[in-house]
């Protein structure tokens, strides 16, 4: 129960920021609505959306290898290894972000048949590759030394509430603001988080010691990080990923109604995504030392909230779904049924518990990069197929079926690795049947 109960704090803590930066993201949201035409408010959520996995990439999935190996070098008494790994991983991040960075703008320069708003805006994009792909291995530091609200704060109130209120001036100005405007305002906001997000971690990153470096641990870094970029942007990066693959199957005015939605659905869907990283470091420290109970425990002590929450949505987004909508323009109000499919695929989420991060942290990242490639193919084979035909909602039903494939491929692959269950049923299951009879 003591664990439950700081589990369950440390969620609501965290849930608790959230709600306050999604207080945040639905003003931001609503004023975006007002400032940008249908049409731009598409463009914008495309090239947002862009920039969002193009800062994964660039990472190469160190920030999902953070756990595994500050937990290895930590336990084994590495502090030298662990020191050459942090700062190894930085230093590819930046590299290959200013590399990124540098071809995204150069072919959005060079693309022919845009205007010149959206290639403006495709180039501030760009550039803020850079601060978030810095960020999220820094954020992610921050969180894996259990320092989750400092981690959080900078990209859940700080960046959002500057950006929000740069947009609230000019909007109470009057002054008109194109797409090309609003993206490199958030260039900006991103450029502020990072500094910030440094200030924070400036006694850790560069590790505990002097760095011992082993070309041979080098090489293993960068072999096993590759396919943690595929993971991530499933365990992450969903939401942005479904609104890139339905871009091409219906007009940006859609586009826009369908990223409404998802930002709203994923709002929620945050909770169980940090519910779900809260428990990182503890499932990484059971894992090292084959506890099973405990690992079991914290699974289940971190999945209330999230269930609760994505339920609660679910049947709010059913009944009040269409006059929620209207407060971003009476143009959104019939996307009421793509928000409630949205919403069903987070609580498919919080009921599959963290299964994808657990298959990584027991070195199973080639078996996680494969299913998650497979989903990946899923997502942009049913926005072919249902966006086509239905518009948002059909992007919605394409979420919705590729959360499905993927946790439960995920779920077969881990009871299959080592007999291991992470889903709220199989592990209540095994609870019950681990129970002494009375």
């Amino acid at each position: 129960m003591r664990i439950w109960s700081k589990l369950t704090s440390t969620s609501a803590i965290l849930s608790a920021i959230r709600v306050g930066g999604s207080g945040i993201a639905f003003v931001t949201q609503i004023l975006l609505a007002r400032v940008l035409s249908p049409s731009d408010l598409g463009v914008f959520f495309f090239v947002t959306s862009m920039a969002t996995i193009a800062s994964l990439v660039v990472g190469h999935g160190y920030p999902s290898l953070l756990t595994r190996f500050i937990s290895r070098y930590t336990e084994r008494n590495r502090p030298g290894y662990l020191s050459a790994f942090l700062r190894t991983a930085q230093r590819e991040t930046l590299k290959w972000s200013v590399v990124g960075a540098t071809l995204f703008a150069a072919v959005s320069w060079f693309w022919p048949g845009i205007d010149q708003d959206t290639r403006l805006a495709l180039i501030f994009g760009a550039l803020t590759i850079i601060p978030m792909g810095m960020h999220r291995i820094l954020g992610y530091l921050a969180i894996t030394y259990r320092r989750f609200i400092l981690g959080y704060l900078p990209g859940f109130i700080i960046r959002p509430a500057l950006f929000a209120a740069v947009l609230l001036a000019l909007y109470a100005l009057g002054d008109g603001m194109s797409v090309w405007t609003v993206t490199a305002i958030q260039w900006g906001t991103w450029v502020a988080m990072l500094f910030a997000t440094l200030y924070i971690v400036r006694h850790i990153y560069l590790g505990p010691s002097e760095p011992v470096y082993d070309r041979r641990l080098t090489n293993r870094w960068r072999r096993e990080a590759w396919p943690l970029v595929i993971v991530a942007s499933f365990t992450g990066l969903l939401s942005e990923l479904a609104v890139v693959c339905v871009a091409p199957f219906m007009p940006m005015s859609d586009v826009a109604a369908f990223g409404i939605c998802v930002k709203l659905a994923f709002l929620v869907g945050f909770i169980v995504q940090a519910a779900h990283q809260v428990i990182l470091p503890d499932m990484g420290e059971a894992i090292v030392r084959r506890e099973s109970h405990a690992l079991r425990a914290r699974i289940l002590g971190a999945s209330l909230l999230p269930i609760g929450l994505t339920v609660a949505g679910v049947l709010f987004s059913m009944f009040f779904g269409g006059w929620f909508l209207k407060l971003f323009g009476a143009e959104f109000s019939n996307a009421k049924d793509t928000l409630t499919i949205l919403m069903l695929a987070q609580f498919v989420r919080a009921v599959a518990g963290p299964s994808s991060l657990l298959l990584t942290l027991k070195g199973a990242q080639a078996t996680s990069a494969w299913i998650c490639a497979l989903s990946g193919i899923v997502l942009l084979v049913s926005n072919a197929v249902f966006a086509t035909l239905w518009g948002a909602e059909g992007g919605a039903v394409a979420v919705l079926i590729t959360t499905v494939v993927w946790l439960l491929a995920t779920a077969i692959a881990l009871y299959r690795l080592d007999g291991a269950r992470a889903d709220i049923a199989g592990l209540l299951h095994r609870g019950h049947a681990a129970a002494p009879a009375e």
